[in-house]
């Protein structure tokens, strides 16, 4: 890919990731998208403007993968990071939001704990080597308004809950070092609403169908917000609508 400057996407298999790549190629026909996933599969949205990177997202392949010489000449732009994980199988066993404490299990919380909140940190330790003090853009990961300690109105979901205020407390540390280095940098914690995605299935029955969002209209969402926010030093936690959340 012969350019300087590239947009990263991290957790490019999901459904909102694929659907931000290809609103990124719609509206910037110069942009180049290095896009990581755990698995390239026939799925994923192909463009001579798409290079995809398989990455298991331990730390040793992460720190591989940003110091390559594939990297060596690339100014990361914009960043964005989808990684994520509500319900699903672990181990033998499903994994899902309890509903009470009683339904709390170790493994399965630090699994929630490891995707949600420690692969997003685990990238930006080692993507803060890269930027420099003139850099700008966004850097922006995918959040949930039920981390928000403040609007816990209902309880219940306590390791996703936990995990996404965990990883929102993170972006707030961060953005404060990263101030000092790169001002121009912002931090954004991006809540999508409920989209219509396999993470939300099991739930969709519970949400009005015009507050169900296609993947489409949130990465639209996203980059209209995000491109509307001026550097402020501080981490934003936000929603599609670009109104703030409470941390």
């Amino acid at each position: 890919m012969s350019v300087s400057s590239v947009c990263l996407v991290v957790g490019a298999s999901s459904a909102i990731a694929q659907a931000l790549i290809k609103e990124l190629l719609e509206i910037n026909k110069s942009v180049a998208i290095i896009a990581i996933t755990r698995r390239v599969t026939d799925v994923l949205l192909k463009s001579s403007r798409v290079t995809y990177i398989e990455c298991d997202n331990s730390e040793s392949n992460i720190d591989w993968i940003l110091n390559s010489e594939y990297f060596k000449h690339l100014v990361i732009g914009d960043v964005f990071i989808f990684n994520g994980i509500l319900h699903g199988k672990h181990g033998h066993a499903s994994l899902l939001p309890e509903k009470s404490i009683r339904d709390f299990e170790q493994d399965p919380f630090l699994e929630v704990l490891k995707v949600n909140t420690l692969i997003p940190a685990l990238w930006l330790k080692h993507l803060q080597k890269k930027i420099m003090r003139y850099s700008t853009g966004n850097i922006v990961v995918l959040s949930a308004r039920v981390g928000s300690i403040d609007d816990n109105r209902l309880g219940g979901w306590y390791s996703y809950r936990a995990s996404k205020a965990a990883l929102n407390m993170f972006l707030k540390s961060f953005a404060v070092e990263l101030n000092r280095k790169a001002p121009k940098v912002k931090i954004i914690a991006f809540h999508p609403g409920t989209t219509d995605t396999p993470l939300s299935k099991p739930f969709q029955f519970r949400v009005d169908p015009e507050k169900l969002f296609s993947p489409q209209f949130v990465a639209s969402q996203l980059l209209l917000q995000v491109h509307a926010i001026e550097p402020t030093g501080e981490a934003l936690f936000i929603d599609y609508q670009g109104n703030p959340i409470a941390w």
